[in-house]
């Protein structure tokens, strides 16, 4: 079966505009991932637009709806690569965004079994490598390393939160008013070395297959897809991502490839 990417009239129209010199707001991408061969969403879905020069410029995950919102960092010619594990990778033709206004797209998405055994592997030692560029390993780390088997194991709700949530690990907690609703929670993970000089919590930054990513979004990534997940110190995430992650780093890698 032959994987599919409908584009939709307003984005076709996008592709014969002009791209205008000096524009401050690109135009903003909208669309709903599906299951192809049906109206099944795909939500956790990958959604990336990836420049001529094959830079990731700005990423999103797909809701449990499968609805997705990018907005680029300027207008400009992109490729919307989607992946999540599962399927295969769907690749858009050259997208011509313009500015201004919002163009939209749907992805279909193709089954397609995975044998995850020598995914994981792949994964499993790209993380290993990371680790030990801070001094660590997996075992040093000790409860701020789970990886895929343990989570597997775990008797937890769909979602980070929940996951660590349960962990219980030592010196990380997660405030309870991090749900804005049942169907939005975001995932802030906080250390007591990580807070900030008037006495407020710093939420770690979550790092996705080595990019960083919204609190918000971190929370739709779904706990099976997970092949290892590392809590960083504030001490060891600022080695590595400065100070931005001066409340600590939650680093992910997903079984579709970090």
């Amino acid at each position: 079966m032959t994987r599919h990417l409908i584009l939709a009239p307003a984005l076709a129209l996008a592709f014969a505009m002009m791209v205008l010199p000096g524009a401050a707001v690109a135009q903003t991408l909208t669309g709903r991932v599906t299951e192809d061969g049906s109206d099944r969403p795909v939500g956790g879905a990958l959604l990336a637009l990836v420049d001529r020069d094959g830079d990731r410029k700005a990423d999103v995950l797909s809701d449990a709806d499968g609805r997705f919102r990018l907005d680029p960092p300027e207008a400009g010619e992109y490729v919307l690569e989607t992946t999540r594990i599962g399927y295969r990778t769907a690749r858009s033709p050259l997208l011509a965004l313009g500015v201004e206004g919002t163009a939209s797209v749907s992805v279909e998405l193709t089954p397609e079994p995975l044998g995850l055994a020598g995914l994981e592997v792949t994964v499993e030692r790209e993380a290993e490598e990371f680790l030990r560029n801070l001094g660590h390993t997996p075992t040093s780390l000790g409860a701020r390393w789970l990886d895929a088997e343990t989570i597997e194991a775990m008797p937890y709700s769909p979602g980070p939160v929940e996951l660590i949530r349960w962990a219980s690990l030592p010196g990380v907690s997660i405030p309870e008013d991090e749900c804005l609703t049942p169907a939005r929670c975001e995932l802030c993970v906080t250390f007591i070395r990580g807070r900030t000089f008037n006495g407020g919590d710093r939420c770690a930054l979550v790092i996705l297959d080595g990019l960083p990513v919204g609190r918000e979004q971190a929370q739709q990534i779904t706990p099976s897809d997970i092949a290892g997940l590392a809590i960083l110190t504030p001490t060891d995430a600022t080695t590595f991502y400065g100070t931005s992650a001066g409340g600590g780093a939650v680093v992910i890698w997903t079984k579709r490839g970090g």
